[in-house]
């Protein structure tokens, strides 16, 4: 077949030494029991139950006394809160935080230091923006403090309660618009002047693609599902929520840094 498919090569040599040729060219051997070329066969490796009583034993790489040790149910509890906390901050959630009222500063704090995120006081920014409508409509100052410390019951609350709304929806429009985590506390004048339609739009902010998580504060006041702030004088101020598991109280666990023990 070769000679004729090639009638100007050599001819070929005869078995064995043709064995050689193909061995060295080809890979193939001789199979004389089938009468013909073959790839050689390459030789089994042990199975698997062989090579493991073979292989010696695999040690341990810690003592069982080196093992972590197991979290306590405090540790736990701060851990989900901690965790749940980061995940509401990248999903861009509203949360409201309920917390004893002595630790309500701190926790604001600590919250804004753990999703990366300025601390911020709602009374603060409400006031800011008072101040800046006051001088731009060039009211009196004497005027809004005599109706602030009349307060309900003073002829100038209306008014009052009407420049404060006017300050919270620049407050509302302001923050609705921050890239970074909103983390608020010192809620006093939101329910003073009854100021609903504040948290109201922070709120529907959060609930937009772009808009910011937001984290409200908020003391523990009352029983219920339901939050409110105290008002001192005035009625308690519902803060919104879309469902229960927006709220969230804050363990004294992760307040003690348990989780990180």
């Amino acid at each position: 077949m070769v000679g004729q498919r090639y009638p100007d090569a050599e001819a070929l040599p005869s078995r064995p030494a043709l064995d050689v040729l193909v061995a060295d060219a080809l890979q193939l051997e001789w199979d004389g029991d089938r009468a013909r070329w073959r790839r050689p066969v390459a030789p089994e490796e042990p199975s698997s139950s062989l090579r493991s009583e073979a292989a010696p034993a695999v040690l341990p790489t810690a003592l069982p006394d080196a093992r972590p040790a197991r979290r306590t149910p405090e540790a736990q509890e701060a851990w989900e809160f901690d965790d749940a906390l980061r995940i509401a901050a990248r999903r861009r959630d509203w949360r409201v935080f309920t917390v004893d009222p002595s630790q309500a500063p701190m926790v604001v704090t600590r919250v804004a230091e753990r999703v990366e995120a300025p601390a911020r006081s709602l009374d603060t920014e409400l006031l800011t923006e008072l101040d800046a409508l006051i001088v731009e409509r060039k009211i009196n100052p004497a005027v809004v403090t005599s109706a602030d410390r009349e307060g309900p019951s003073g002829r100038d609350w209306a008014r009052l309660r009407k420049l404060m709304g006017d300050a919270a929806e620049r407050v509302a429009a302001r923050l609705g618009k921050q890239g970074d985590p909103v983390v608020l506390g010192d809620l006093g004048l939101a329910a003073r002047f009854g100021l609903g339609a504040l948290l109201q739009g922070l709120l529907d902010a959060s609930r937009r693609d772009d808009g910011p998580a937001v984290f409200l504060v908020v003391p523990r006041f009352g029983e219920g599902v339901g939050v409110a702030v105290d008002g001192g004088a005035v009625a308690p101020l519902p803060v919104p929520m879309y469902s229960p598991a927006q709220r969230m109280d804050v363990p004294r666990s992760w307040v003690e840094n348990r989780h990180r023990g």
